[in-house]
């Protein structure tokens, strides 16, 4: 059986040594034995390497990817692992775009802010909170609607 160094590992899987030593810290790689005070990893680290990357990528925390691994029963197919996490994190995201579009909404309007005193612009943000423009209530309306130069047509109202 072929042992890499963690130089190798790190070059075969595109990354640092030392985020090898960080997940292994983290308990989403396990100790690896030692030659010499050497770390020396079988090939299939690459493989968890490889769900750590992927993982990653699809936002799980460090704390969910550990629970990927190590939070279920041991029978617990991957594949259903990855659904049930998924499902949590899609949520997430959701909640994390809803955020974002009425960011770009208030973010749209300071663009289009002409107040030329700091209790004018309080007027007009009290009148649009009251009147639940930031909350994307308004949400017929694109931001572009609101933008300087926009090119975009209002829509009626």
């Amino acid at each position: 059986m072929e042992h890499l160094s963690i130089g190798e590992v790190a070059r075969r899987a595109g990354i640092r040594a030392s985020a090898i030593r960080y997940y292994e810290q983290a308990g989403l790689l396990p100790t690896p034995r030692r030659t010499s005070g050497q770390r020396r990893y079988g090939p299939d680290i690459l493989d968890r390497l490889a769900v750590i990357q992927f993982a990653q990528q699809a936002g799980f925390t460090i704390r969910e990817i550990r629970t990927l691994f190590e939070g279920f029963e041991e029978e617990t197919p991957l594949s259903l692992r990855w659904q049930i996490l998924a499902r949590d994190k899609l949520a997430e995201v959701d909640a994390l775009m809803d955020r974002a579009h009425r960011m770009r909404i208030v973010l749209g309007r300071g663009l289009a802010c002409g107040c030329l005193r700091l209790d004018d612009c309080a007027k007009a943000i009290r009148g649009c909170v009251e009147g639940e423009l930031l909350s994307g209530a308004d949400s017929e309306h694109d931001v572009n609607d609101i933008l300087p130069g926009s090119s975009a047509t209002p829509s009626p109202s």
